[in-house]
């Protein structure tokens, strides 16, 4: 005969294998729910430059006009705003251009077309013997001695400078423009502490009417 308590003591093993079961499934519940709610707080925090592998980042994950000025180094922001009236790194070529346009009502009538720079010159700009810095390329209605093609080889097209040189080339000009063009730093005759920051294109026209002369201008940063 069985004892009263024989069932139980035989059904023992399985209650004891259903709850060793059950422990583990609620842990794995718990656990689950604790990486959820850890993975979610790591989403949402802050990542700092040393969990960001180098080179990764591209234009893609930045988003378009979210970037400022302030967002740049100094000398970039200087470059990009042409080197902050500072000198352009060395080696840069920097490229700009203008135009005269003036009438004549006259014979021998001098225009003027004055050209600020972004930048400043390392040096000031000069003309004078032994210290000259500022030529036209080749060009035919420069006056004798202001073109030189070795140090300003280039075209209104490739405008190409020799290390300290300021290049003028004339992209187009009329009839009237005569030959006897020059150029000229600053704002004067006189130093007037404008010889880094801009020059001017001076045009004798000997005939009336309307004179027009179109130039680009290039520099290279010694």
């Amino acid at each position: 005969m069985k004892h009263p308590h024989e069932d139980s003591t035989t059904d023992a093993p399985t209650a004891r294998s259903r709850r060793s079961v059950a422990i583990p499934l609620w842990i794995l519940v718990v656990l689950g729910l604790l990486l959820a709610a850890g993975g979610g707080a790591v989403a949402g925090g802050k990542i700092n430059g040393k969990q960001i592998k180098s080179n990764t980042i591209t234009g893609k994950q930045v988003k378009n006009k979210s970037l400022g000025l302030h967002d740049l180094r100094v000398k970039d922001v200087d470059l990009l705003m042409g080197a902050g009236f500072g000198t352009p790194p060395s080696g840069t070529t920097m490229v700009g251009g203008g135009i005269i346009a003036q009438d004549t009502p006259s014979t021998t009538r001098y225009s003027r077309g004055i050209s600020p720079l972004p930048f400043q010159t390392k040096f000031p700009m000069s003309v004078e013997p032994g210290s000259r810095n500022l030529y036209f390329g080749s060009t035919s209605i420069a006056y004798p001695g202001e073109s030189n093609t070795s140090l300003c080889s280039g075209s209104s097209t490739n405008p190409t400078a020799a290390p300290g040189i300021m290049c003028v080339y004339i992209a187009g000009s009329t009839t009237n423009a005569g030959n006897n063009s020059f150029v000229f730093p600053g704002s004067s005759v006189q130093p007037d502490g404008a010889e880094r920051t801009f020059f001017y294109v001076g045009i004798s026209s000997p005939e009336q009417g309307e004179v027009l002369v179109r130039y680009v201008w290039a520099y290279t940063a010694p």
